[in-house]
This record gives C-alpha cells, sequence and structure tokens, in this order.
C-alpha cells in the first residue's frame, strides 16, 4: 500500500482494506529450532525395507527460504536415528546457508527410482530432537498426541495418506504412524507440523470471477508452481497495480503465506517469487554500473529488466507531452475567458443602453438607485450563474464523450486503466474565482452608469 499506485474505480473497498484481508490466516507452520541447533535427530521405523526410498526434512530459515535434508533410505524395518546437520554439506549453486532461527516445516519422503512406483507402507515416528552446540539433546516432538500434524496432499493419491496415535514405540510413550498409498516416484509423500491451516485468503479479478463461475465466499483448489493450495475468495478487484484484466484472470494472495504453503512438500529447490522490485539511492554513473551490473545477471541471473527511470524519460521525449498539450490548453483558456469578457461586456453594454429610459422611468417612479443597483445585481448573477453551471455540465458530457476514443495507445489497444475523468477542483475554483472578478468588475462598470444616469436628458430622449 506505501507504493502502489490505486484508484477509487479499481474496486469497491480501498486497497489497505484489500490488502489487510489477506493477513487473516491465523495459523502458523512448522515447529522452531533451537537458535543453537546444530543436527536434528528424528527416531523412526518403518514397516519393512523400502532402499529405494528416501526420508527428508524441510528446514525455514528467517530469510523464508527452504531448505532440503535428506537424511537416507528406509533400509530396515528397525527402530533407526537418522540425523543431518544443519550447517554442514551444504554446497548449493549461490552458496547460500540457512539463516537462524530455523524452523522444521515438513517431513516427507519419497520413491527416488524414477522407473517404480512408490509402494504402500507406513511409518512409526518416536520423537523428534535437535542436538545443540553443547551437544545437549532437546526433544521437540515426543508424539504422545499428534494433535497439530497434518498430512501433505501435493498429488491426488495422498487423499488415501492416514496419520494416528501409535502405542508402538521405542520409548514406550507412543508415537506417530504415518500410512501412505501407492503413487508415483519423484513426488512427497509426508507430514507437517502447525495445526490445520484454513484455506488461504485471497483477491479475485472481476475477469477471474466471470469466467470461473465462482462468487465470493467459495473455496478452491489453485495450482501454484505445480503445487495444490486451497484458497478462499475472500474479495475482488477490477483492476490491480502491474496487473492486465484484459488479457488474463488472476488471483491475489499475500506472498509469504503462500511461499509457506507452495514449499511445505518440495522435494528439492523452492517454489519464490519470480519477480523483484528493487529501489536504489544511487545516481549518475554508479546507477548505471548497477544497472549494467543486473543486466549481465549480477548478483542473479535476470531474464528481464526493466529501468523505470528509463523508461520514464524516454516517454517524456514526445514533444506533444513535453509542451504542445500544455501550450495548447493554455492558449485556448486564455482565449476563451477572454472572448467571453468581452462577450459579456458588450451583453451588459447593449442591454443597459437598450433599457436606459426604463431605468429613468423606474427612478421617476420612486426606485431607489440602491434598488436598481440589486436588480441589476440580481439579473446579471443569474445570467452567469447558469451559464457557468450550463457551461460545467457540458463541458463534463463532451469530456466524458471524447475520452473513450483517447484510451488506445498508437496500436490501438485499450490502455490499462482505462481514462476516467478527474476534475482538479482547486484550478477549476480558481478559473471561477477569475471569471467572477472580472464579470464583477463589469457589473460594477453598469452600475456605475446607472449612478452617473442623468433623468432629464434620458427622458427627453424618450420623449424624442
Amino acid at each position: 500500500t506505501d507504493v502502489a499506485w490505486f484508484r477509487d474505480d479499481f474496486a469497491d473497498d480501498p486497497i489497505a482494506e484489500i490488502i489487510d484481508g489477506l493477513n487473516s490466516r491465523e495459523h502458523q507452520l512448522g515447529l522452531p529450532l533451537p537458535d543453537d541447533a546444530r543436527a536434528v535427530e528424528i527416531l523412526l521405523k518403518a514397516d519393512r525395507p523400502h532402499p529405494s526410498v528416501f526420508i527428508a526434512a524441510r528446514i525455514k530459515d528467517s530469510n523464508g527460504r527452504f531448505f532440503t535434508y535428506i537424511m537416507g533410505a528406509l533400509e530396515t524395518s528397525n527402530w533407526r536415528l537418522m540425523t543431518f546437520q544443519l550447517f554442514e554439506g551444504k554446497n548449493t549453486r549461490w552458496n547460500l546457508f540457512p539463516s537462524r532461527p530455523l524452523t522444521l516445516v515438513s517431513l516427507a519422503l519419497g520413491e527416488t527410482d524414477g522407473q517404480s512406483r512408490l509402494m504402500p507402507g507406513s511409518l512409526l515416528i518416536d520423537t523428534i530432537r535437535a542436538r545443540r552446540a553443547t551437544s545437549e539433546v532437546e526433544v521437540l516432538e515426543s508424539f504422545q498426541n499428534i494433535e497439530g500434524w497434518n498430512i501433505l496432499h501435493e498429488i491426488d493419491e495422498a487423499a488415501q495418506d492416514r496419520i494416528r496415535h501409535s502405542e508402538v514405540s521405542a520409548r514406550g510413550d507412543g508415537a506417530l504412524m504415518f500410512a501412505w498409498s501407492g503413487g508415483p516416484a519423484l513426488t512427497a509423500r509426508g507430514i507437517y507440523p502447525g495445526g490445520d491451516p484454513d484455506p488461504i485468503p485471497v483477491v479475485a479479478s472481476a475477469s477471474f470471477l466471470r469466467g470461473s463461475g465462482h462468487k465470493l465466499g467459495d473455496e478452491i483448489e489453485v495450482s501454484m508452481g505445480g503445487r495444490r493450495l486451497n484458497v478462499k475468495l475472500k474479495n475482488t478487484v477490477d483492476y490491480f497495480p502491474t496487473l492486465n484484466t484484459f488479457d488474463g484472470q488472476f488471483l491475489i494472495g499475500d506472498l509469504d503465506t503462500l511461499v509457506d504453503a507452495a514449499n511445505l512438500g518440495q522435494m528439492r529447490g523452492e517454489l519464490t517469487a519470480n519477480e523483484m522490485w528493487l529501489s536504489t539511492d544511487l545516481e549518475g554513473a554508479d546507477r548505471e554500473i548497477f544497472v549494467d551490473g543486473l543486466r549481465l545477471g549480477k548478483p542473479l541471473p535476470v531474464a528481464k529488466l526493466v529501468d523505470r527511470q528509463l523508461d520514464l524519460s524516454e516517454a517524456q521525449l514526445d514533444p506533444l507531452v513535453l509542451a504542445g498539450w500544455r501550450a495548447l490548453l493554455l492558449i485556448a483558456f486564455g482565449a476563451i475567458l477572454i472572448l467571453s469578457s468581452l462577450g459579456f461586456l458588450v451583453h451588459a453594454y447593449v442591454s443597459f443602453r437598450n433599457r436606459e429610459l426604463q431605468f429613468a422611468l423606474m427612478r421617476t417612479m420612486g426606485f431607489a438607485t440602491r434598488q436598481l443597483v440589486a436588480l441589476m445585481w440580481l439579473e446579471q448573477a443569474l445570467v452567469i450563474a447558469v451559464g457557468m453551471a450550463l457551461g460545467t455540465w457540458m463541458g463534463g458530457r463532451l469530456g466524458s464523450t471524447i475520452m473513450p476514443f483517447l484510451g488506445h495507445d498508437d496500436q490501438g489497444s485499450q490502455v490499462i486503466p482505462p481514462f476516467v475523468i478527474e476534475v482538479s477542483w482547486a484550478n477549476l475554483l480558481v478559473t471561477y474565482a477569475a471569471m467572477s472578478v472580472i464579470f464583477t468588475v463589469i457589473i460594477l462598470g453598469v452600475i456605475l452608469f446607472i449612478q452617473r444616469m442623468s433623468l432629464s436628458r434620458v427622458l427627453r430622449i424618450g420623449d424624442n
């Protein structure tokens, strides 16, 4: 809301209210790890050996980045303590290392043989522990109850997966049993802590509602980067900054919430935003060097770079925009104001001369000068008020008629967002004030004629 440009006709609600509605998810996902944790240990037991099925843990760091730690294959049906080090052996392409504090967001298993299918099976998980830098072990989850644990629903087959509490455990205090059904290889099947989350609130474009037939309040399943997410349609907008509503339909959600949900069952890599907005205080040559570095893929590869400063400078080079329209409108307004003033001056003078005899007769009938002055003020005020009101109304209608024809680019496509008429009331009031001053001076001149009018001369002229 601090940087987005929003107009009242984009949606029924203000943008601040729309954005606030996207942050209403209550449940926080994940199992926090101690700040000084060096390793995570999981005591588990498979129902039978699964030599090509590997189990992995998904970790989220303080920067919102996700890391996958492979713990090994389910090679035995005995109780086994599987361990992974948090800060050793991570040699990723961009040398990213997790930043504390860390959160365990999910445990998943998958068939690594791409030529085979994952066979049904089950797994008992007794405890999840963290080993501190002091070699002290802290139990993070003992599974005395399984409340707050849920199944990953990454594929259709996961609908048949089950979790329940089991009395069979290594320590005798219970364990979590996860049973999975058969399915394709190289897909995640597992569990995650954090409670059963509500559907992610999203804002739908009006074009999406029309095209899909859904309505506000509906809960639907969508795919983001190949990950299935449950969302709820909370609000709707006709237009939204940076999005094209004519060529597509879209949903808007909170980025952190969407990224967290989409990366729960990701076995490798992570799903992140594919667009980044950067601001810099650099100027001149330093700024050009920085932008050129981004174009060359430093420090990250960039598919497309848009420089707002460059685009604005190119747009301002249009001579019609730079000088033509402003000067043309100023000249047109000045000419209209001068012609209107001359027309009103001629009208007032001719009207006074044509009714000079009537004013003289009214004076002889007993009308005071101030009464004639009040009559003149009332007459001219009515003429001016009606004229200005009619002119304002006609200007608005003319603008609304012409504006749709101007709302197209040089290719004939309609501009987004569409043009609307915006009245600058401050400038309009200044214009009305200037016109009122000019008309007042003219009326005062006519009143001066009335006050200096000679009754005898006018009556003699009328008699002749």
